[in-house]
């Protein structure tokens, strides 16, 4: 999910900034590792990694979210109603509509209170009072690494 788009301290590039929503609870390898070995929780991360290395060297990465088992069952409880409605507020947040950005993220706490992305964009454009200033241009500045 796009999150914002900003430029850092010493560019002048915007860069996208994205994340992942995933609910990494009830994995397997989450819940219980007390019965395994260091050697085994070792040789567990080292396959999990040579196996993404290997699809993302291969260049097989566009369907890996549809097919990979355990990717698959942290994004199952991904509510489409909040991805849409955060969708439509960060268009309008982008577009500088900043009074419709708010209602848009305002219900999308309503559906998600915990989200930070939310939250961090919601602060953002109250203390800018809702306003985008007049030479918006889609992102904005980070003055602070």
């Amino acid at each position: 999910r796009l999150i914002d788009i900003v430029t850092v301290k010493g560019s002048v590039r915007p860069v996208e900034i994205y994340t992942v929503d995933m609910d990494v609870e009830d994995l397997p390898i989450a819940k219980d590792r007390s019965n395994l070995t260091p050697e085994e929780i070792r040789l567990r991360h080292k396959n999990k990694r040579d196996k993404y290395r290997k699809i993302l060297l291969e260049g097989n990465a566009d369907n890996i979210w549809e097919t990979d088992k355990e990717l698959k069952h942290m994004l199952r409880n991904r509510n489409e109603e909040f991805i849409k409605t955060f969708k439509e507020g960060f268009e309008n947040y982008i577009q500088g509509d900043w009074k419709q950005a708010r209602e848009k993220f305002e219900e999308c706490l309503k559906i998600n209170p915990s989200d930070g992305p939310t939250k961090t964009l919601l602060n953002y454009l109250e203390e800018m009072r809702f306003e985008a200033p007049e030479d918006w241009a889609g992102y904005r500045i980070l003055t602070e690494k």
